[in-house]
């Protein structure tokens, strides 16, 4: 009679268990506890969320994910080799790290806040440098040649002519000396204008007299504010020592056009103010 009662209550607990369980595309339940997605743990109910692949225990012998628990074992289908190659967006998928991230190891060669791929030493950058100035003097010169030019032809008043003239004297002999330069050390410089400033001249062969003077004496300001920086920056910095010297001889000349240009601006903006002609 005992015995008979025995497996009665034990056929009622493994009844109550296996009617209580219930699974969600993951595990089922063992004896004395349900499971929600996930496999059974000691007994009690599990009411975390599932998340496939993860097995971190919760609290009162919990865990969701997959694996097997002490009374209960996953039913649930594991993910296949496939899908756990495959990478999770926004991540490199041969290191799994964050695009954008560095490995330890380029962490420790490379200097921080350089591209690897583009490191250029102090001497190529230098070198770099007076190429570029080289060019950019060139074409400077020949834009402030051309457009004087025109204006000897077009210009409204006399003291833009007077500058004109000055203008292509001075600027013919310092791109002569540039020309000698460049010729002697290989560089690579424009003997022709190029489409910026030929548009420039175009515009300025369609204007005349007080409205020529206006456009031109802008042009002449805006350019000699360039002409100044890129003379003073290869006058300190330049790796070439010729070119330094060409810089450095050629400066005050350019400052004192540069003066000149800001006077007559200033006062084409004072006149264009009071007639409201801007």
């Amino acid at each position: 009679m005992r015995k008979t009662w025995m497996m009665t209550v034990a056929a009622m607990g493994l009844a109550a268990g296996v009617s209580t369980a219930q699974s969600t595309g993951s595990g089922t339940a063992g004896l004395g506890g349900s499971s929600t997605g996930s496999q059974a743990g000691a007994p009690g109910a599990t009411t975390g969320t599932p998340r496939a692949g993860s097995n971190i225990p919760g609290a009162d012998g919990r865990a969701t994910g997959g694996g097997s628990g002490a009374l209960g074992a996953q039913t649930g289908t594991a993910p296949t080799a496939g899908e756990a190659r495959r990478p999770v967006a926004g991540t490199n998928p041969t290191t799994g790290a964050p695009i954008g991230t560095r490995t330890p190891q380029e962490v420790r060669t490379t200097p921080r806040n350089v591209d690897p791929r583009a490191v250029v030493t102090p001497a190529v950058a230098s070198a770099t440098a007076d190429a570029l100035f080289g060019a950019a003097a060139a074409a400077g010169g020949m834009a402030e040649i051309a457009t004087s030019r025109i204006a000897l032809e077009r210009a409204g008043s006399d003291e833009v002519r007077m500058y004109a003239q000055q203008m292509i004297n001075d600027h013919t002999k310092v791109n002569r000396e540039l020309m000698n330069l460049a010729a002697q050390k290989s560089l690579a410089v424009p003997t022709a204008l190029d489409i910026k400033d030929q548009a420039e001249s175009a515009v300025l062969v369609a204007l005349s007299g007080e409205e020529f003077d206006a456009a031109y004496i802008k042009g002449q300001y805006a350019g000699h504010i360039c002409a100044v920086n890129q003379f003073e920056a290869e006058a300190k910095f330049g790796r070439d020592a010729d070119l330094r010297a060409f810089a450095a001889k050629n400066l005050p000349a350019l400052k004192e056009h540069k003066m000149h240009a800001k006077r007559m601006y200033d006062a084409v903006e004072t006149k264009e103010k009071s007639t409201g002609s801007r």
